[in-house]
């Protein structure tokens, strides 16, 4: 898989966690666990000038299923918006 694939993949899974977390859901476990799996595969493919940023991701991701898993609402909420915060400073400071 690409990484254009893995990133195109993971999109509509943190959309339906976003959207679910908003109206005060837990994500379901299926959708955590292949976010993480994805979160893997990005990490895999890393460049060195972003290898950090996606390393700190996936430690967001597998904090986020830890969570998940203890269904603590508040804190899959902040790890949410912390994985959004994350995206948007990646997106912002290493695309083409």
């Amino acid at each position: 898989m690409h990484l254009k694939k893995v990133k195109s993949s993971m999109e509509p899974l943190f959309e339906r966690m976003k959207t679910g977390v908003a109206d005060g859901e837990l994500p379901s476990h299926d959708d955590v666990s292949q976010f993480v799996r994805l979160c893997r595969q990005m990490y895999d493919f890393a460049e060195e000038e972003w290898l950090m940023e996606a390393e700190d991701f996936l430690h967001l991701a597998n904090q986020l299923s830890r969570a998940v898993k203890n269904g603590e609402l508040p804190e899959v909420v902040q790890l949410v918006d912390s994985l959004e915060d994350a995206c948007a400073y990646c997106h912002r400071t290493f695309r083409d």
